[in-house]
């Protein structure tokens, strides 16, 4: 399985077929592969089980080795993300050292929409002053989620 065309191919097979046993398979490869097929795998068990895929991507954007794997996993947490991991995730905002992770948790943030994230996309928009490589400002995006958050929550 070293073409990428058919590993994409036989993981989306496995995406659509889905169930515990398909995760639970795939969870295991997770561990045993790296590379660009190790990214495949967990954008795969995300589609598969986002609920239970979100704790894997906080545990792989607070621990992995790879930054770029981190960088993927809380890529993926935008799509996935619930309140159950609202906690880690505003702690991982205040302290992870990769501005490109800091902007994709504020993206989730902004899309989870909950107040409890206030206090921590205001002290990033006070005191972040990371921006990404083309361009991305984490103080900007903070200070935009806000605006959304605050606005969703006067039209409750």
């Amino acid at each position: 399985m070293d073409d990428p065309a058919e590993q994409s191919r036989i993981l989306n097979k496995l995406e659509r077929m889905g169930g515990p046993q398909v995760y639970e398979s795939l969870l295991r490869l997770f561990g045993t592969v790296d590379g660009e097929l190790r990214y495949r795998v967990l954008s795969t068990l995300s589609g598969i089980d986002p609920n239970r895929a979100q704790h894997l991507l906080m545990e792989v954007l607070n621990n992995d080795q790879d930054s770029d794997m981190r960088w993927v996993a809380s890529g993926l947490l935008i799509n996935v993300a619930t309140a159950e991991i609202l906690i880690p995730l505003t702690e991982a905002l205040l302290k992870h050292p990769d501005v490109r992770v800091r902007v994709n948790i504020v993206t989730a943030l902004d899309k989870l929409g909950d107040k409890k994230a206030l206090p921590a996309l205001k002290h990033t928009r006070d005191y972040d002053t990371g921006k990404t490589n083309d361009g991305y400002s984490v103080r900007i995006l903070a200070e935009r989620a806000i605006q959304r958050i605050e606005t969703r929550a006067r039209g409750r």
